[in-house]
C-alpha cells in the first residue's frame, strides 16, 4: 500500500511539474490567454466591410449574423433602377407611422438612387439582438410591403 501512495506521489508531481513547465507562470498565462484574444479581438476591431446589393424588393447580404463589438462598414449598392432605402430597425409593427420608424432605426441611409452606391460611416453594435428583433429593410412606400426587408441576428 506504501508502494501505490509513492508511485502515486511520485506521478502526481511529475504531472505537476510538466504542467507548470507547459504553462509557464500565471502572469504569462494570463498575458498569453489575453494576447491570444486581443489578438483576435484587435482583428476584429478593425471595421469588416460588408457589402450589400439592393435592387426592386430585394436584398442580398453576405451573412446575416453580426456581433457585438465588431465595427462594420457598410456599403450599400443598389443595382436597381428605383431609389432605395437602407435601414437597420427593429421590424414593423402594425399602425407604426414614419417618425416611430425613424426613432426605432439604428442605422439609416436614404436615397440611394438606381445604379449608385452609398458607403456608410462605420457602425457598432452595441447589444444583442436575437432572431426577429432586427432587420434591414426599405421603408419606402409599397417597398417594405413588397418583401424589401431581411432579419438579421446580432450575437455577443
Amino acid at each position: 500500500m506504501r508502494r501505490l501512495q509513492f508511485w502515486t506521489s511520485i506521478l502526481f508531481l511529475l504531472l505537476v511539474g510538466t504542467l507548470s513547465a507547459c504553462g509557464g507562470d500565471s502572469g504569462s498565462t494570463a498575458s498569453n490567454t489575453s494576447g491570444t484574444n486581443s489578438s483576435n479581438a484587435s482583428t476584429s476591431k478593425d471595421p469588416q466591410e460588408v457589402r450589400i446589393v439592393m435592387g426592386e424588393m430585394y436584398f442580398k447580404l453576405p451573412f446575416t449574423t453580426f456581433k457585438v463589438g465588431q465595427p462594420y462598414k457598410f456599403i450599400i449598392v443598389n443595382e436597381g433602377k428605383n431609389p432605395h432605402e437602407f435601414t437597420i430597425a427593429p421590424p414593423r409593427k402594425a399602425g407604426q407611422n414614419e417618425k416611430d420608424e425613424d426613432t426605432a432605426s439604428l442605422l439609416d441611409a436614404d436615397q440611394i438612387a438606381g445604379g449608385q452606391s452609398k458607403t456608410l460611416d462605420v457602425f457598432t453594435f452595441k447589444k444583442p439582438a436575437p432572431a426577429g428583433t432586427l432587420e434591414i429593410e426599405c421603408s419606402y412606400s409599397g417597398h417594405y410591403e413588397g418583401g424589401m426587408h431581411t432579419p438579421i441576428v446580432v450575437e455577443a
